[in-house]
């Protein structure tokens, strides 16, 4: 690692904490999480492909459109199907399920067998 690298460790409990926080809202209406903002402007994964950002090769965007996905799920536990997600984000059913799995298997995610839904994991 170079001087201008820095690494941090967390531990899973840390990573929980952090995305609870980062769930919470402070006035009651969660305004910060790209579930708001997807709602509010109509925006899709195609207009947020659209950023600079996507343009710097040493950004992956396959984890930044990961993270999108994980971020559509709201605070409340509210369920999502994949069709759902796909309609929203503007990706392909086959894609959002791909994510959706390797979300579930690391425990970012759970899946209710009875409405073949996703959520976030239930405390």
């Amino acid at each position: 690692m170079d001087n201008n690298q820095v690494a941090i460790t967390l531990s899973g409990l840390q990573v929980e904490q952090i995305l609870q926080a980062a769930a919470t809202p402070d006035n009651g209406t969660d305004t910060s999480g790209l579930q708001f903002v997807l709602t509010q402007t109509g925006w899709t994964i195609a207009d947020v492909a659209q950023d600079p950002l996507f343009e710097d090769r040493g950004i992956s965007q396959t984890l930044v459109l990961g993270l999108l996905v994980l971020a559509s799920f709201p605070a409340d536990g509210g369920e999502q199907g994949v069709r759902m997600l796909a309609g929203s984000l503007g990706m392909a059913p086959s894609t959002i399920y791909r994510f959706l799995k390797t979300l579930v298997a690391i425990g970012l995610l759970e899946r209710n067998a009875m409405t073949r839904e996703y959520r976030l994991p239930r405390k």
